[in-house]
């Protein structure tokens, strides 16, 4: 078990396994099993639909809250060769470091509860768990119930404020999608929560520049041409984001835009691909 240090790749034993527990879950009644065989507490577990792969649900009289357990899982061009199998255990803990400050500050992400590494066969099984939020859908769920023009509104208003305060506070997310963001009731049902997931590639340093945090919103964009729901773009809807994002640094927005012919391109150039793949994978069936 590893508390408190930055865990290697060194010890390669079969049956190996690695834990990092956040400090207000140590004295949880689960954390002892999961200590114990993480691999084991997690074949006992509730599956549920996740992101690129399903989710594992733990009990909340195990840890005084229900806990959401999310696999690492490869992506991009590899992903389907190696699957959720990585070459060092590091990624997990330093997702779950990292999210653990951010919470400290009081950013918009979830509560953290545990990281966890095991040896399996080839490689290591990675996991990164935190407090789940059962009222919470992601932003495409969310958008598949159909929601109002207003809660749209009100939800591109939430996002906007959420992304900058993470950017002011210097994170690079790395993979901003339509699943990687949460909206939970806030406060009253026009202002709702937006909680920012899915940290594994994220990266923190000084305050973003305005072609970083373009770049950052631009994936977000691409999310939504990907997955079909490019329509929910309205100009309404956008300008509410930026809005709620620029607040009234008239100086950001200017900024941020003057980089936005770049990024249009970008966009242009990604669904060239989307459509050339697509159809070459018709052509394989």
């Amino acid at each position: 078990m590893s508390r408190g240090r930055d865990p290697g790749a060194d010890d390669a034993r079969p049956g190996v396994h690695r834990i990092e527990i956040a400090e207000r879950f140590r004295a949880a009644p689960g954390a002892a099993a999961l200590e114990r065989d993480p691999a084991a507490v997690l074949s006992r577990a509730e599956v549920v639909p996740g992101g690129r792969s399903a989710h594992h649900v733990l009990p909340e009289n195990d840890w005084g809250a229900v806990v959401r357990v999310r696999p690492g899982r490869r992506g991009g061009w590899l992903g389907p060769l190696l699957g959720d199998r990585y070459a060092s255990p590091v990624r997990p803990f330093r997702e779950h470091a990292l999210v653990e400050a951010l919470h400290a500050e009081g950013l918009p992400v979830p509560t953290p509860v545990f990281a966890a590494a095991w040896r399996r066969g080839v490689g290591w099984r990675c996991v990164v768990a935190t407090v789940d939020r059962e009222a919470a859908r992601d932003l495409a769920a969310w958008l598949d119930e159909a929601p109002s023009a207003e809660e749209r509104t009100s939800a591109a208003r939430a996002i906007g404020r959420a992304l900058r305060r993470l950017h002011d506070a210097g994170v690079t997310h790395g993979d901003l999608q339509l699943r990687n963001l949460l909206l939970a009731p806030g406060t009253t049902a026009a202002t709702p929560a937006c909680l920012v997931i899915d940290f594994d590639r994220a990266r923190r340093g000084p305050s973003l520049p305005p072609a970083a945090r373009l770049r950052e919103w631009m994936r977000l964009v691409r999310s939504f041409h990907r997955t079909g729901r490019d329509r929910v773009l309205t100009p309404r809807i956008r300008a509410a984001a930026v809005a709620a994002y620029c607040q009234h640094d008239r100086g950001l927005r200017r900024a941020m835009l003057g980089h936005l012919p770049r990024e249009d391109a970008r966009l242009r150039r990604h669904r060239l691909g989307w459509r050339v793949r697509d159809r070459l994978s018709r052509l394989r069936r």
